[in-house]
């Protein structure tokens, strides 16, 4: 992954929030094309394994934490502020 972007969770979770309503592989194609956009990568060939799979695991982690908050964003920022002020890699 490109170390010059190395978002926090919650500038991510937020990216998701984009596409509330929508189905969870639109919000989690929509949080990769992001993360692509911002590593400056247009061409989706180009994207390594590991790259879609951090993004896979980060978009289910969220799903989970999203439900075991009662989908509710207040009650999930509150439950989940210093996992979401973490950086992305690392």
């Amino acid at each position: 992954m490109a170390a010059s972007f190395n978002p926090s969770r919650r500038e991510l979770f937020e990216v998701m929030r984009e596409k509330e309503g929508e189905e969870k592989s639109v919000k989690s194609l929509h949080v990769r094309n992001h993360v692509l956009a911002k590593m400056h990568i247009s061409d989706v060939g180009h994207e390594t394994t590991a790259a879609r799979l951090a993004v896979s695991r980060y978009c289910n982690d969220v799903h989970t934490r999203w439900a075991q908050s009662s989908r509710n964003y207040d009650i999930f920022i509150k439950k989940n502020a210093n996992w979401l002020d973490k950086r992305y890699y690392g």
